[in-house]
């Protein structure tokens, strides 16, 4: 029996005698509610089997799509860097100290590349794993792709944007603390070009054709269809709306 532990997970009850009692409590059975199971899901196959194959998406297609959706493949600005910093509050509030470590800091990093310029990578991160107080200072103090704005420091947002790539930045001051940061790498806004973006809106246009092919087909059956009940008698599908809007419907 697979039907009764789809329909536990479906009802999000414990066990199928959890499922038994709240069946019971509306006035149904399991039997019948796996009937119930059976039949809409042999529908829904038929349904899927009737449905016409939507047409191949075309070039032409998924220009036009673009186009009407320009905005949402615009990106900004977005810079990937890395940060020492100091926090007052590490130091007591003390700016002076805190000033004299993130000045040390700068200088470790100096002194680093300049005695090895190809270790300039590892010399910031091994500062500041060591002595930084930043959030990413466990990962060497590295920020991955950052969004221009969206920083809740403007100073740092305007050194991560004016800065030369791999330029070590004055100290910068903020309610936090001191910081210096420095940029790995940058990408300036722009807008996903049609070539990259094709793959993804093939799809879209795919998932939307078969959704409405499968609109229509249900309609089709349900206009077609006769439907009767013990209160209602006999009447057609396509009179569903109609009736129920005039409130003839029990």
């Amino acid at each position: 029996d697979t039907i009764t532990p789809r329909l536990v997970e479906m009802l999000k009850v414990p066990n199928r005698r959890a499922m038994e009692e709240m069946l019971e409590q509306h006035g149904s059975a399991l039997s019948d509610v796996r009937r119930q199971f059976i039949e809409r899901t042999i529908a829904g196959e038929w349904l899927r089997q009737l449905a016409p194959k939507p047409k191949p998406v075309t070039h032409d297609q998924m220009l036009v799509y673009y186009k009407a959706h320009e905005a949402e493949y615009d990106f900004p600005s977005q810079a990937t860097w890395e940060e020492l910093m100091v926090r007052f509050d590490r130091c007591n509030g003390d700016r002076n100290a805190a000033w004299k470590q993130i000045s040390e800091m700068g200088n470790e990093v100096w002194q680093r590349v300049a005695a090895n310029p190809k270790l300039r990578g590892a010399a910031f991160g091994e500062v500041a794993k060591a002595r930084s107080h930043g959030i990413t200072a466990g990962e060497g103090g590295t920020h991955k792709l950052t969004n221009r704005g969206a920083l809740r420091s403007s100073e740092i947002d305007t050194a991560l944007f004016s800065l030369q790539v791999g330029q070590l930045s004055n100290v910068i001051e903020t309610e936090q603390g001191f910081h210096i940061v420095r940029v790995l790498e940058r990408q300036e806004a722009g807008r996903t070009p049609f070539t990259d973006a094709q793959a993804d809106i093939r799809k879209i246009l795919e998932a939307e054709a078969k959704k409405d092919g499968s609109g229509e087909e249900l309609k089709k059956l349900r206009d077609k269809s006769r439907i009767w009940t013990v209160f209602d008698g006999e009447f057609r599908g396509s009179d569903i709306a109609r009736l129920s809007g005039q409130g003839q419907l029990k």
